[in-house]
């Protein structure tokens, strides 16, 4: 008998096995199918030209690829040749939709076989380039479908809309049955078609962007409508059962998310799927800054801690934070607490801030004067100036008499206070000053020494380098303010800008001249190998060889505006980064 059943049981093990590899396998190939890849693009290949208020496309040389003939032009991807082209629909009698034809840069009309191919664009957020870079959409039969940028079908023509998802790169919303979900851009199902409403939650990282951000869902009942959260790994971490809901940007983390939501009319926090604070409030806020939660109930405010404490009691007028401290008020009495919510008994200042060193608070007196304490709250600089503001090492930005100058932590005056505008160059070691009287600019390095005065200037950063542009000049500096030379710093470029006697050219690697001197202003060769040449308030343009382009012609420029060109073209920014080149008046 035992035989028998050892016999049974041993089958039963082997199904059981093969089933949970089976089970595995599916659930690994779903999670693979689910990931996806977001497309980087570094530079620009092609760019849209507008000539007599009509769109075509130009490449890196100025060679027009699309005749110039289109009510609008869109390079989704501008390192692909897949350009799409509308043609305004002239009907007035029809609410039909203006029409597409897509080109490659031989000028040859593509994805035929298609209807109306269109890119799609980014929803909520801003971008030089914000279209999908890896699919585009088609219609047949009032149906929408998906195509990747070789033409290839990724789905059949079977939704009723395809848009972007909120804060979603490279995730496609779609309806399908009157009811939305998400698709990635291999067309993989992400989210199934069963809401109303979905957005991202607006989570990003510079090196994942949105892709780790998860989703607000919406279903619509005869209250309203009601809204849950799914995560990033598509798990359902709340139920539709919220009136509003709103993600806390507490800490750079994909893995772990604050949600503040509304429920019946009252306010709490959840953590993941933990409810962290009651729903018993009448708002919650959250500071970035501070990291904390501001509360409010029966009129009344406290503040709780990212782990649900309430640190400070919910029974106050008036509360904000200063610095680490917060400050909370009622009509009879006025206290502070410390970040974990100790009371202070004896406060000195009205605020402190903490500067990006933490050797270093800037404290504001009940005077409305500024001044400096270290760590540990002993006094370097006494509140005696109108503002001040960190800048970098033991340096303090600050404002006396109505003028901005440069103190140290021991209060020596190492910057003149004689500017209206007085500034750390972002992202460098170097301090900006400005006197709007006679627009004068004065630079000044790491070690505070004065390295250039410029007139009617404009300042513009690169990766590694700054460029002080003006009229008269151009200057180069590291993010030390030490000054470069333009061979120094444009070491790709053949030709290089020079000024002699008032007047500029352009010279070679070795010193020859190779423009003669004889312009009012000469830029550097851009990126595309081409410069500018002002003469008489009117720009040309030269190529890298030294040859003419184009004579000084365009005269809208002002003073100190530094023309980009692409051969006889030049840019044009609008709204939200996005450009186009002209050769238009």
């Amino acid at each position: 008998m035992k035989k028998v059943i050892k016999a049974i049981i041993k089958p039963i093990i082997i199904i059981a096995i093969i089933a949970l590899i089976v089970g595995l396998a599916y659930r690994y190939m779903q999670k693979r199918n689910k990931n996806y890849e977001l497309e980087i693009v570094n530079s620009y290949s092609y760019y849209p030209l507008l000539q007599d208020s009509k769109y075509g496309i130009i490449d890196l040389q100025g060679n027009i690829l699309v005749n110039p003939e289109y009510k609008q032009v869109i390079i989704p991807n501008p390192s692909k040749d897949v350009f799409v082209c509308v043609n305004e629909n002239e009907r007035e009698d029809t609410d039909e939709d203006d029409t597409t034809v897509v080109f490659n840069q031989q000028g040859e009309q593509i994805f035929k076989e298609y209807e109306n191919v269109s890119a799609i664009r980014f929803s909520g957020t801003v971008s030089d380039m914000p279209y999908e870079k890896t699919v585009l959409s088609y219609k047949k039969d009032g149906k929408y479908g998906l195509i990747d940028y070789k033409g290839k079908k990724v789905t059949e023509p079977i939704y009723e809309e395809i848009s972007s998802v909120p804060y979603k790169e490279g995730e496609i919303l779609a309806k399908k049955d009157g009811k939305y979900g998400v698709i990635n851009n291999k067309g993989v199902v992400l989210i199934e078609f069963e809401y109303d409403e979905i957005t991202g939650d607006g989570f990003y990282k510079e090196d994942t962007k949105y892709k780790e951000a998860g989703y607000f869902v919406g279903k619509k009942t005869d209250d309203g409508y009601r809204y849950g959260y799914i995560n990033n790994k598509f798990d359902k971490l709340i139920d539709m059962e919220y009136n509003e809901i709103y993600r806390a940007g507490v800490e750079d983390d994909e893995k772990n998310v604050y949600l503040i939501a509304t429920k019946n009319g009252q306010v709490g926090v959840i953590y993941n799927k933990e409810e962290i604070i009651k729903f018993e409030y009448e708002d919650i806020e959250y500071d970035d800054e501070s990291k904390r939660f501001l509360v409010v109930k029966d009129s009344k405010k406290g503040v709780f801690d990212i782990n649900g404490t309430n640190i400070v009691p919910v029974n106050y007028d008036y509360v904000t934070y200063k610095g680490d401290y917060i400050y909370a008020a009622t009509d009879n009495e006025a206290k502070y607490f410390d970040e974990f919510g100790k009371e202070i008994v004896e406060m000195e200042y009205l605020e402190i801030y903490p500067t990006d060193n933490v050797i270093y608070n800037i404290t504001f007196s009940e005077d409305g004067k500024y001044g400096i304490i270290d760590g540990k709250g002993n006094v370097l600089v006494d509140n005696t100036y109108s503002f001040i503001d960190y800048a970098f090492d033991n340096y303090f930005i600050a404002l006396r008499d109505g003028k901005l100058g440069v103190i140290d932590d021991k209060e020596n005056n190492i910057i003149e206070f004689k500017y209206d505008v007085l500034q750390c160059i972002n992202g460098t070691n170097v301090i900006q000053g400005k006197i709007s009287d006679t627009d004068t600019m004065d630079l000044y390095s790491k070690q505070m020494e004065k390295v250039a005065t410029v007139e009617n200037a404009v300042i513009n950063l690169y990766n590694d380098y700054i460029e002080v542009y003006s009229e008269k000049s151009t200057k180069y500096f590291d993010f030390e303010g030490h000054e470069k030379t333009n061979t120094q710093i444009l070491k790709n470029n053949e030709l290089f800008a020079i000024e002699k006697d008032g007047k500029w050219g352009m010279t070679d690697k070795l010193g020859n001249i190779v423009v003669d001197c004889i312009y009012d202003k000469v830029t550097e060769l851009n990126e595309y190998g081409f410069a500018g040449i002002k003469l008489d308030g009117k720009w040309g343009v030269v190529d890298k060889t030294g040859n003419i382009i184009l004579e000084p012609t365009y005269e809208h420029f002002a003073n100190n505006e530094k023309p980009e060109f692409i051969n006889k073209y030049y840019k044009v920014t609008y709204g939200y980064g996005e450009s186009y080149y002209t050769n238009e008046e």
